[in-house]
């Protein structure tokens, strides 16, 4: 960013976590922004007319209760377009490129869906909610109902314009390495629980990239918050995450 925009100030919630957070080029320019507040009617009427969000009102204007849900948050991953399965050996040669660069992009959808099942066929019979992220094509949605799910309406508004609209009761959010969910915990206060959440970057990355500063971020994130933020490196572990948390869940009703 720095090669392309002047920046004095940055504005940030909690700066401690950023990754060039000891760097002296960078740290006297943090500037911390206030915690959302939950209880700010007046702050939360004017980020849904910004970005027309219309759902309280269609509810009264009372919270929206998301309560007893496994959220499994998408990415925006593109799977193999069907159209290589049955191309002629010429056709595939003409397009050796865009042929690698879509088995290279498939790799972590196939990956994150690998996953995602075993979020649906060992949720103990509890509801599972798939949130779209908001540049996924509404097509992702027949993959996913292979599964059985539900999926959260495609609002194209930012998840944290929506976690401001809702109260949270009993969940567990899963992703591969959405930050959005990390807002939750450091762009609001006075929530109501501390909601468990399993990022998957660790086994959907693996031999696939570097990924080298999402680690270093999450890691940070998950020192902050140790009680309720899991970070599991082999599906065995995560089956293993994912069936206590899914008893608590059970036993929580």
């Amino acid at each position: 960013m720095e090669t392309h925009f002047p920046i004095d100030d940055i504005y940030i919630y909690q700066p401690n976590l950023a990754n060039y957070y000891y760097d002296k080029n960078w740290c006297e320019r943090f500037k911390v922004i206030p915690k959302i507040d939950w209880k700010d009617q007046k702050f939360r009427k004017i980020i849904n007319y910004v970005f027309e969000f219309v759902e309280l009102e269609k509810n009264g204007n009372k919270l929206l209760e998301v309560k007893n849900k496994i959220i499994f948050f998408d990415q925006n991953w593109d799977p193999m377009p069907k159209y290589f399965d049955h191309l002629p050996s010429v056709l595939r040669f003409l397009l050796h490129k865009p042929y690698k660069k879509h088995k290279k992009e498939s790799r972590f959808y196939d990956a994150k869906m690998e996953m995602f099942r075993i979020v649906a066929n060992n949720c103990l019979n509890n509801e599972v909610m798939v949130k779209l992220h908001p540049r996924s094509p509404d097509d992702f949605v027949e993959d996913y109902k292979i599964s059985e799910c539900s999926m959260a309406k495609n609002l194209k508004v930012p998840w944290e314009v929506f976690m401001d609209n809702c109260s949270f009761k009993n969940n567990i959010w899963i992703t591969v390495s959405s930050t959005a969910l990390c807002t939750y915990k450091t762009a609001f206060c006075n929530h109501l629980e501390d909601i468990p959440m399993v990022f998957l970057y660790k086994i959907v990355y693996k031999d696939k990239m570097d990924f080298r500063e999402d680690d270093e971020f999450f890691e940070k994130f998950q020192s902050r918050y140790p009680g309720s933020v899991f970070l599991p490196k082999t599906v065995e572990e995560f089956q293993e995450i994912y069936a206590k948390l899914v008893t608590k869940m059970s036993q929580r009703q």
